[in-house]
């Protein structure tokens, strides 16, 4: 009688890269390994974004800080009219106990409309556990706290201290959604490639990154013919 220690188990499955087949293209090869190495490092961009989003949050909400800033007219009487915060600056974790800084020059809000927050040259930075550092700036950005929307604009760029950056000239950050998106040009630089797109759209909640089309993607350190469209 056959034991069932004695019938041969199925070979395991291997991957592209471990398969030693005749006539492989290990261009080919390569070229997808690549590929999936740089889209899996895109998709980390993604909890920076949602950092970002709650630079806007913080500065209305839980610090509550505008109640407490002297008024406007003791601080800049040409604004007077308008609360605001001169350097804000807040440390904190993430639910992963991920420690990040959101900082601006200058947050305010006009009295003439409430739900609408400015901020100027918002930052944030964010210690990864791996030891990564992610940053993300802007020149601008526009609060709506009924619609729970930031809008980034002016050179918006997200940096990874590998060497990764992405950069576009405007973001929006839906804090309801956990979402983030744009129709203007995206260009993402790496080691190893170069994304250009027509726009971005990410899903923080699904970890799902999408360059709008018509998009190129340029695998460096390879031949010609590995550069693609």
């Amino acid at each position: 009688m056959t034991s069932v220690q004695d019938i041969d188990q199925p070979p395991k499955r291997k991957s592209l890269e471990q398969l030693d087949i005749p006539g492989a293209n290990q261009h080919q090869v390569e070229r997808n390994r690549k590929r999936t190495k740089y889209v899996r490092f895109l998709r980390v961009f993604l909890p920076i974004l949602g950092a970002l989003v709650v630079l806007a949050i913080f500065i209305m909400q839980d610090r509550n800080e505008f109640a407490d800033i002297r008024p406007i007219e003791e601080v800049a009487p040409q604004q007077m009219g308008e609360n605001e915060l001169i350097s804000p600056r807040f440390e904190a974790v993430d639910q992963n106990d991920q420690p990040y800084t959101l900082t601006a020059e200058r947050a305010f809000q006009s009295p003439d409309n409430m739900d609408f927050i400015t901020l100027e040259q918002p930052t944030a930075d964010m210690r990864m556990s791996d030891g990564a550092n992610f940053s993300l700036k802007s020149v601008g950005g526009l609060y709506n706290q009924n619609d729970q929307i930031l809008d980034l604009s002016g050179d918006v760029m997200l940096d990874h201290d590998a060497g990764y950056t992405l950069r576009t000239d405007t973001l929006k950050l839906n804090v309801r959604n956990n979402t983030a998106s744009t129709s203007d040009p995206v260009e993402a630089d790496g080691p190893d490639a170069h994304i250009h797109a027509s726009g971005l759209d990410a899903d923080g909640k699904s970890s799902v990154l999408i360059f709008k089309g018509p998009a190129k993607l340029t695998l460096d350190n390879l031949d010609n013919e590995d550069k693609g469209e």
